[in-house]
């Protein structure tokens, strides 16, 4: 719980020394409230500390998130409960539950805590040295978070950070939606710099206003990494971090002119010449150019270009941040030279060795999810209730890694 993220996080006091942001560092055995043992350290992220705790009125064992010691932290923790005000005492099983909130004092300094339900881990960790899951496992947790997706959604939060380490696994694929304090309220959204870059929706990226839609992008990211330990759109995965690029061509395959209205909606149409163009064609923004990663960001756009096709222009041609990555044709600024220009079912066959007709159908899955107008992206109640009555049971066979040809 608690790292990853890209929120606006600058401390309010404009300090972020070491001294007031410390992690919180109890020994084994302390008791908090009269109430909490603490039993040992579960893991820590960016913002917090999570620690295994007996409940000693229940006998319970909990999860404990404790924030570290700042006023830039403080205010997530302020966050988190407010997001959990929101879900007026609802729960969801699907959605990791808060049983007691209250603040720790430690060397003159103050920490957020949180009491939570405890898990056996995160996707992230349980995926790891492993092929994925199997396709079936892969379904079975995609309709769970899902629908918990569809739960914050209905009681207006964004999440706005979905990806394997924000979901809490049991041995028995029982999963929960967690770290729900770098979500938003749909009616208080106002900033586009949230979110991890490579499960980042389109509209962020290029500066759409946006909704729950964006988690239901992310949720479509997922459902590539459930079943295969890696990350669709890690921008690591198709090209190396000193990779030339050079910009979108206006050529078509045969050498060609392409004329304006010309080029296609798949990877194929385009060759890629001539060099990188990094100008704007707006006033410059400052926001942007102090607070974004723009040439991943431009990177991350290549990557989906490729799996999924160009970005209309008629969505996002007035986007904020559109002339940044589009150039007047609405063509990439720039691509790298050797990006995988191959679609989600023929990575999945020839890199993973999944079966043709379970690829073909994961293909198709995510791109129902992985709808550049958000308009059009489905909820992901929607998502849940197809996986739930549309998907070929087939057991994949063992792969090689990304990358082998």
């Amino acid at each position: 719980m608690g790292g990853g993220s890209r929120r606006d996080s600058q401390s309010s006091d404009g300090s972020d020394s070491p001294q007031k942001t410390h992690y919180y560092h109890p020994a084994r055995g302390t008791v908090l409230k009269d109430r909490y043992r603490i039993e040992g350290a579960l893991g820590h992220g960016r913002f917090s500390k999570c620690f295994a705790v007996t409940d000693l009125t229940s006998g319970e064992r909990r999860a404990l998130k404790v924030y570290r010691a700042s006023s830039e932290f403080y205010e997530y923790f302020c966050n988190e409960k407010k997001i959990l005000d929101a879900f007026k005492g609802d729960t969801h099983p699907n959605v990791i539950q808060a049983f007691d909130r209250f603040e720790v004092e430690e060397d003159d300094s103050t920490h957020g805590a949180i009491v939570y339900d405890i898990m056996e881990g995160d996707v992230k960790k349980a995926l790891k040295g492993t092929d994925g899951f199997s396709i079936e496992d892969t379904r079975k947790v995609f309709v769970q978070v899902a629908r918990g997706l569809q739960f914050l959604s209905d009681h207006g939060i964004v999440h706005a950070d979905l990806k394997p380490e924000n979901v809490l696994i049991n041995k028995d694929m029982s999963v929960k939606i967690c770290d729900v304090g770098s979500g938003m309220l749909v009616h208080e959204i106002d900033s586009f710099r949230v979110g991890t870059v490579a499960y980042q929706a389109p509209e962020l990226i290029i500066g759409l206003p946006y909704n729950t839609k964006i988690d239901v992008w992310s949720l479509g990211c997922l459902m590539f990494e459930l079943l295969t330990d890696e990350c669709v759109f890690d921008p690591e995965m198709y090209f190396a971090s000193d990779a030339e690029t050079e910009s979108e061509g206006d050529v078509n395959e045969e050498g060609g002119k392409v004329e304006d209205g010309e080029a296609g909606e798949g990877p194929d149409d385009d060759s890629t010449i001539g060099e990188m163009d990094c100008t704007s064609e707006t006033d410059s923004d400052e926001e942007f150019v102090e607070g974004y990663e723009w040439e991943l960001n431009h990177f991350q756009l290549s990557a989906m270009r490729c799996l999924i096709g160009r970005v209309p222009v008629e969505v996002y041609g007035n986007a904020k941040f559109f002339p940044y990555f589009f150039n007047s044709k609405g063509r990439l600024r720039a691509m790298p030279r050797n990006i995988d220009d191959r679609n989600i079912r023929e990575i999945l066959v020839e890199e993973f060795k999944k079966d043709e007709q379970v690829a073909e159908q994961v293909r198709r899955d995510m791109m129902m999810a992985l709808v550049y107008d958000p308009a059009l992206r489905p909820t992901a109640g929607e998502m849940a209730d197809h996986m739930e009555t549309t998907y070929v049971e087939k057991t994949s066979r063992p792969r090689g890694r990304r990358g082998a040809k």
